[in-house]
């Protein structure tokens, strides 16, 4: 069974020489260690501000309930804002999100899977977004709303690439019928641009041309 492991690395972060080893914690068991050293999105993980995504392959565990994460560095601390737990079969998604820091010690850390998954897709035109830029996306429902930075998605290749649809999978309470969308682009170089053409959730489509995002856009449907 495939577990997707991503992780949003601090801008404050000052070292990219750690040792971080993850095991996940489901309702029938763990899996095995995962030494993350081996990024499918940068040849050299845990840069500052920069996402990793790494693949974890175990047997079935159930449910996820938790994980511990193992670090050890000689130079200094590992900061990270989000680590995320996907599982491409089932579409469960898992986020652990805030200001964290760890140094040659062992955290375990609880979690559950959330009841309702969101499913968004986003077709990119024209396209020249850095690296360390983070893509937000606030979802307004008549019940309630969601702001999410978008990481993890089915796909190996990063997202928000010239012409590409790319699929995220929101964790979250019931928000309604989804009335708008909010979307705006963060750590953002100033001669980047990014041209998004179409947001779908669930049964809604956004259609957007020619709208280039630097700033706040607001849609409404």
């Amino acid at each position: 069974k495939q577990y997707i492991i991503s992780i949003l690395t601090s801008e404050n972060n000052l070292s990219e020489k750690h040792t971080i080893k993850i095991v996940l914690r489901g309702e029938r068991g763990l899996t095995t260690m995962l030494s993350l050293h081996n990024s499918s999105w940068n040849k050299i993980p845990f840069k500052a501000k920069h996402k990793d995504k790494f693949l974890l392959l175990a047997s079935d565990i159930g449910k996820i309930i938790g994980l511990t994460i193992f670090h050890a560095s000689e130079e200094t601390k590992f900061y990270f804002d989000i680590i995320e737990i996907f599982v491409p079969d089932t579409k469960a998604c898992i986020r652990l999100q805030g200001k964290y820091e760890i140094f040659n010690e062992i955290i375990d850390f609880n979690c559950q899977e959330a009841q309702i998954i969101y499913i968004v897709q986003i077709k990119s035109g024209f396209s020249t977004l850095n690296e360390t830029a983070d893509v937000i996306l606030t979802l307004i429902g008549e019940e309630s709303s969601i702001e999410w930075i978008l990481l993890t998605y089915d796909d190996d290749t990063k997202p928000f690439h010239t012409g590409q649809l790319d699929t995220f999978y929101i964790p979250t309470k019931k928000l309604g019928k989804i009335r708008a969308v909010n979307i705006s682009c963060s750590n953002v170089d100033s001669n980047c641009k990014w041209f998004c053409e179409m947001i779908y959730v669930h049964d809604t489509v956004f259609n957007i041309k020619s709208k280039l995002i630097f700033l706040l856009i607001f849609f409404s449907h």
